[in-house]
């Protein structure tokens, strides 16, 4: 094999691979042009209840302390399901006025279902991570964007932790939201975030049934469970949001 014949395939390959950069960074700039925030306006008065479902396992105490108690401060219900875990996450919980639900280890989508056959009358549902801090206000603007049409929301999310990994994780962040608005801008949610997103109680039931037995090709399904959601939800025919103005923080 020549060296010009190497020489001429760099070249192509290098041509192929600005191109493909190019088009991405193009595709990106036309869709932040296009994104808009829903302009839903402020929630006046909250007309159903709402819950939150958070799925648990060797999580820090101080941590899910802080979460827990956060949620409950906001939420009408707060459903926590141990995942093979109980002491002290059982304690903690009902101390901040959440329930709590111990199952054997079984992984965070069996966990996220035990937590959507808990749901009782509420209209409007969020899933939440046991490491991950939802404001008050990010809570009352996804409900508002619930409450006019959309059958869920996501939002941006922050990483609070200051080490050096934790710095990279806070520049991927930002890069996702950059991805994310460009999706949205093109009228679609690119996933419903594992941290934090809400939907609407009816589209919850009907997208998390059988998401920890679901196989393909007599294999489980490994892909992350925010992702087969995401999937399910757009083949139910729903109408998502994101929110880049509000966030929640993870660690």
């Amino acid at each position: 094999m020549s060296v010009d014949f190497l020489v001429y395939v760099y070249a192509v390959l290098t041509a192929l691979i600005s191109t493909l950069i190019l088009v991405q960074l193009g595709t990106l700039a036309v869709g932040l042009r296009a994104y808009r925030e829903p302009s839903c306006g402020g929630l006046k008065e909250r007309k159903g209840k709402v819950a939150a479902i958070v799925p648990v396992y060797n999580e820090r105490p101080e941590r899910f302390a802080e979460v827990v108690g956060s949620l409950a401060s906001v939420f009408d219900r707060v459903i926590v399901v141990g995942d093979g875990v109980d002491e002290p996450y059982r304690s903690i919980s009902l101390e901040a006025g959440a329930e709590f639900y111990l199952i054997p280890k079984a992984g965070k989508r069996k966990a996220l279902e035990v937590g959507v056959t808990k749901l009782k009358d509420e209209e409007y549902v969020a899933l939440v991570d046991s490491d991950t801090v939802v404001p008050e206000v990010t809570v009352e603007r996804a409900i508002a964007v619930l409450a006019c049409g959309y059958d869920a929301v996501t939002v941006r999310i922050a990483v609070s932790d200051s080490s050096l990994l934790g710095r990279m994780a806070q520049m991927y962040e930002l890069y996702l939201d950059l991805v994310a608005r460009a999706f949205a801008g093109f009228g679609k949610v690119l996933v419903l975030k594992g941290q934090f997103s809400m939907y609407r109680a009816t589209t919850l039931r009907s997208i998390a049934y059988g998401l920890s037995t679901r196989k393909v090709l007599g294999r489980t399904v490994i892909i992350g469970d925010d992702r087969e959601l995401t999937s399910n939800f757009y083949k139910l025919g729903g109408r998502a949001a994101y929110l880049s103005s509000v966030r929640a923080v993870t660690s």
